[in-house]
């Protein structure tokens, strides 16, 4: 048995699978699409449990060599099928139904019954967007062709095609940390986390321009955004300088203040102590309107702007509960 493998393929990072396997005599599995919300049904293992006991009882090498070659002949014939599965689901835009978390596990013929995964990538969100993937999840990404990178992208907010570099949401990840952290990211992709400033810098100087949305949430839920029409981030030798655009929004414009200011952590930080003093990372200017990366408070704290602070919005001395930074290529959609 140790050429033998069982041809399998499901969509991966959610409950939806979309193959299914059926036995329609002992020696024969096939693979068919069906609804978008079904699962792999059991009688999978029930087909292999008998290939084993079929296994057992031969006694001839004719025997064995009969049935190794009837199973190689099947696994090229299931394996031709799952390619032409996968060619549809990748090419048709079935609007993100079966692409959970941006990957499908292709099934390769091996020893140990392993799956090989196929990444669906794009240069960003964005892309993938405009691709027919409009459901948001954990996807991975090349922007410029320097190697590929996973993401949460955000396929829901005002159009879709967002590609999130940072994500509060419940004090889970701390985020007072250092350079290097700040530089490679940290977090989760599923929860809280910060993308990196490196992977920053790629997505922002991969494109012409890069759009910037930042959704906010108080206690309470209520919302506010900000959004300005350009966005990018220097490399780390000009220690990943900021430069944004026009503001339009809802929560009032705190972040044009920081424009063309080096990034700053707790340890390289060349604007006076902000980082350490007011708990965070971030284009400091003697030192913020804006601390998204500071302490999670959650609400009204009675420390100085050292939360995660949105001053035209809630001032000094309140924490947002949730914040998202995103970008989106443009023009987008056209």
């Amino acid at each position: 048995m140790d050429e033998i493998g069982i041809i399998l393929g499901k969509v991966v990072g959610g409950s939806i699978q979309c193959l299914e396997s059926s036995e329609e005599n002992s020696k024969f599995l096939t693979m068919r699409i069906i609804s978008p919300t079904c699962e792999l049904k059991p009688p999978v293992k029930d087909v292999i449990q008998n290939i084993e006991e079929q296994v057992q009882n031969l006694t001839t090498n004719a025997e064995i060599r009969e049935l190794r070659q009837y199973l190689k002949d099947e696994i090229a014939k299931v394996q031709n099928t799952v390619e032409e599965i996968l060619h549809i689901l990748l090419n048709k835009t079935r609007k993100g139904e079966c692409f959970m978390n941006g990957s499908i596990l292709n099934p390769k013929t091996t020893s140990k019954s392993t799956y090989t995964s196929i990444q669906i990538e794009g240069k960003d969100c964005a892309d993938l967007f405009e691709k027919g993937i409009n459901a948001s999840g954990v996807y991975k990404i090349d922007p410029d062709g320097l190697g590929s990178f996973n993401v949460f992208c955000d396929m829901t907010t005002s159009g879709g095609g967002w590609t999130v570099f940072q994500h509060r949401l419940d004090g889970s990840v701390d985020f007072y940390r250092g350079w290097q952290d700040y530089k490679q990211g940290f977090g989760n992709l599923d929860g809280e986390f910060w993308l990196g400033l490196d992977k920053i810098h790629r997505l922002t100087t991969a494109v012409s321009v890069a759009a910037l949305r930042i959704d906010m949430e108080d206690t309470s839920g209520n919302k506010q955004y900000a959004l300005y029409d350009s966005f990018a981030v220097a490399d780390e030798q000009q220690k990943y300088k900021l430069s944004v655009g026009s503001f339009v929004g809802t929560a009032g414009d705190s972040f044009t203040y920081q424009n063309g200011m080096a990034f700053a952590t707790k340890d390289a930080d060349t604007t006076g102590n902000c980082a350490k003093t007011f708990k965070g990372a971030w284009w400091y200017r003697g030192c913020h309107y804006s601390n998204l990366n500071g302490l999670y408070h959650h609400g009204a704290h009675k420390t100085f702007a050292d939360g995660i602070n949105w001053v035209t919005w809630k001032g000094y001395h309140y924490s947002l509960k949730s914040t998202s930074m995103k970008i989106r290529r443009r023009p987008f959609g056209l």
